[in-house]
């Protein structure tokens, strides 16, 4: 018996053992199946999260929130309409503007902005047939909306007679407002409160200030003079004057001696004047030498008045002696045709005329029958009979038939010439020219002397094609290149321009 219970409990250890060894088995293999589970799930999450991401970037129809309000400009201004749409952000939206239901075309003249649910257009120098009605068109992939308004432009003419009737009423503003009688304030005559003081005597080389009070200090009409024994006083760089809220000063720097006298400050005003006076001598230094003062200054005024009336006399003298001519002017020598000038270079006409002591005589230059206006790069000359005219830097414009006149109370006569210019691609193709007639005479001169030798090698050529790459229309271009050999009289040279013989 006791052997039948040890077998049958150890049956139940080896049954519960396999128990928990298939129980762990179970455990491994969910433990190993369980993150398939879990990436499955994350998958269906994420694709989830997209859908509802997708739903959300759907957007409404677009609808205007503030519509395009009516615009009145002037001819000539800028015209700006304006809107405010929504949904702000749709990447489909389409803004389109019409203008009496005509589409309008991109153009430098217009200029279209869309950002952040703002829309707007602006017209540049505004004109009467833009007048209109202006539609604004905007369109997404769920719908579309449109605003209207209407553009007024009011016509110069119109701007011109408003402009005159706001002048007029101006000037009849002014004229009642120059009628009403405006009462001046009376102003008192002025009169020194504080006179001058005498200064005694003082040193020479020193400085003094004459100085004193007016009423009323805030006359601004108010004139102050100085005068020294009677004479008035120039102001120097040694001699100065102050007026300011009634304080009149008189400064003297580097005092001498022609300085001492009596010094008179005038005040004048509508009202009336005052005076005061004061005086100071001055005591005289070895040391001080002295040298322009006021003295000086008078004689050189007096010196200087004398010369302008000698110069009057001697001018109203050369006026009387004139003569007046006796003789009608003649060219004796006529300009001569300018027909093969440069581009940019000068040319010049001259001539001789008779009289030549003819003061009264008139010349004039005509181009075409217009007068010749000087200027730095055209200058004309007359003098003892010679007449010329210079025209530098010679243009396309400057071509024509030149005039040169000369008349007098006696007579005109007239000599005209012609001014033809090349420009500088045909000179520089005649000189390009000539030089090569000059190369070929001198190879047929050459070749002449030489034994004629027999040509065996073919056309080679040492140098590539080079030429100008980029030139501005009407310029000219120049491709060149070096063939061998050089003596093959035979040799036949072809040119082509995509493809085609030139």
């Amino acid at each position: 018996s006791s052997s039948v219970q040890q077998a049958s409990s150890f049956q139940q250890s080896s049954t519960q053992q396999s128990a928990i060894s298939s129980s762990n088995q179970q455990m491994s293999m969910m433990k190993e199946a369980e993150p398939e589970v879990i990436y499955l799930k994350h998958v269906e999450r994420q694709a989830q999260q997209q859908k509802s991401q997708e739903v959300v970037n759907k957007y409404s129809a677009p609808q205007f929130m503030t519509p395009m309000m009516n615009v009145n400009v002037n001819e000539g201004e800028r015209s700006h309409f304006e809107a405010k749409v929504g949904p702000v952000g749709d990447p489909s939206m389409v803004v389109e503007w019409y203008c009496n239901g005509a589409l309008i075309p991109a153009s430098s003249r217009i200029n279209t902005a869309c950002q952040f649910g703002f829309v707007s257009m602006d017209m540049l120098n505004t004109t009467s047939a833009d007048a209109g009605e202006y539609t604004c068109v905007v369109k997404s992939e769920a719908g579309n909306d449109r605003s209207f308004c209407t553009l007024t432009v009011m016509a110069r003419k119109e701007i011109e007679s408003e402009m005159h009737s706001q002048s007029l009423k101006m000037v009849q503003e002014t004229q009642q407002s120059q009628q009403v009688i405006v009462q001046e304030e009376i102003v008192p005559a002025p009169k020194f409160t504080r006179p001058l003081a005498n200064l005694g005597e003082r040193v020479e080389g020193s400085s003094i200030k004459l100085e004193g009070q007016i009423n009323p200090s805030s006359d601004s009409h108010m004139k102050i003079e100085w005068y020294k024994d009677g004479q008035p006083i120039t102001a120097s760089s040694r001699i100065g004057t102050i007026f300011s809220f009634g304080y009149v000063s008189l400064n003297i720097s580097d005092l001498r001696a022609e300085d001492a006298g009596t010094y008179t400050c005038r005040a004048i005003n509508k009202s009336g004047e005052d005076r005061s006076q004061a005086s100071f001598t001055v005591k005289a230094s070895m040391s001080m030498t002295a040298s322009t003062g006021l003295e000086e200054q008078r004689a050189y005024i007096q010196k200087t008045e004398q010369l302008e009336m000698y110069q009057a006399s001697k001018m109203t003298k050369s006026e009387m002696t004139i003569e007046q001519p006796t003789q009608a002017p003649e060219f004796k020598t006529n300009i001569k045709d300018q027909l093969e000038v440069k581009e940019g270079g000068f040319a010049h006409f001259e001539a001789r005329l008779e009289p030549m002591g003819d003061h009264t005589m008139k010349v004039e230059w005509l181009k075409d029958g217009k007068a010749v206006e000087a200027s730095s790069r055209i200058t004309s000359f007359f003098n003892f009979g010679y007449v010329a005219l210079t025209v530098k830097q010679v243009a396309h414009h400057d071509q024509g038939t030149y005039s040169c006149i000369a008349s007098n109370a006696c007579g005109r006569t007239e000599t005209k010439a012609q001014l033809r210019m090349i420009s500088k691609a045909d000179a520089e193709f005649q000189s390009k020219n000539w030089e090569s007639i000059q190369k070929m005479e001198t190879k047929k001169v050459e070749s002449s002397m030489e034994f004629h030798q027999e040509v065996t090698s073919s056309p080679k050529f040492v140098s590539a094609l080079k030429g100008t790459t980029v030139v501005l229309e009407g310029q000219k271009a120049h491709f060149e290149c070096r063939v061998e050999p050089q003596n093959d009289a035979k040799m036949q040279i072809q040119w082509y321009f995509n493809g085609q013989v030139l």
